[in-house]
């Protein structure tokens, strides 16, 4: 027989601990956040002014170190770091300047119709050959989440080289609009053609017959 005192209290206690860890999770990432912004602008101010640095580090050895040696050698890391910060920093830039990103857009797109063409043969619409309103808005809707889904880090840092990386996913998102609009008036003016001919020959038939 089961304590229905015992078992009130451990389903208290269990709901304060999971509301604990509940209202504790987003202050951690809040925390995690600030530090990541801390070290980014650590990095970017060494990256600005990094002789400021050896000066901060220099005074710093020769207060706590009591050997000229140590001092030296602690300022020939410094030193060290800071040109291995230059060239790949010079590396980087210059792989920037080289590179032509503008191919992203190309892939971006080629990624989004793969997963058009997906969704319609997966789903049984492979001949499909008129699109109205409901099934376009179904169709965009499910090609989001394959583009998402698919999407490699490679392509998304080419995208953001090209655009600020805060608008990649409106970028995704406007040209998966667009792909899908095209896609639906090529399909639907296909089968108005494809009704003209057939009214055409129907016609041209009962012609013939008189």
């Amino acid at each position: 027989m089961t304590n229905p005192i015992g078992s009130g209290l451990i389903k208290k206690y269990n709901f304060y601990i999971k509301e604990y860890f509940r209202n504790l999770i987003p202050k951690i990432n809040s925390i995690k956040n600030k530090i990541g912004d801390l070290i980014s602008i650590f990095k970017d101010s060494f990256s600005k002014n990094p002789f400021i640095y050896i000066a901060i580090f220099f005074i710093l050895s020769f207060l706590i170190c009591d050997s000229v040696y140590k001092i030296s050698f602690t300022l020939f890391l410094v030193s060290l770091v800071v040109i291995a910060n230059k060239f790949v920093n010079n590396k980087h830039e210059e792989f920037i300047i080289t590179t032509d990103f503008s191919i992203a857009i190309k892939e971006l797109d080629s990624l989004i119709s793969d997963c058009i063409q997906e969704y319609m043969v997966m789903n049984g619409l492979a001949n499909t050959t008129y699109i109205n309103d409901k099934l376009e808005t179904q169709i965009r809707k499910e090609t989001t989440n394959l583009v998402t889904a698919k999407l490699s880090n490679t392509l998304f840092k080419k995208l953001s080289y090209l655009y600020n990386e805060e608008s990649v996913y409106t970028v995704i998102a406007a040209r998966i609009y667009i792909i899908i609009m095209n896609f639906t008036i090529q399909t639907n003016e296909k089968a108005r053609n494809n009704e003209v001919v057939t009214e055409i020959n129907k016609q041209n038939k009962q012609v013939s017959l008189f």
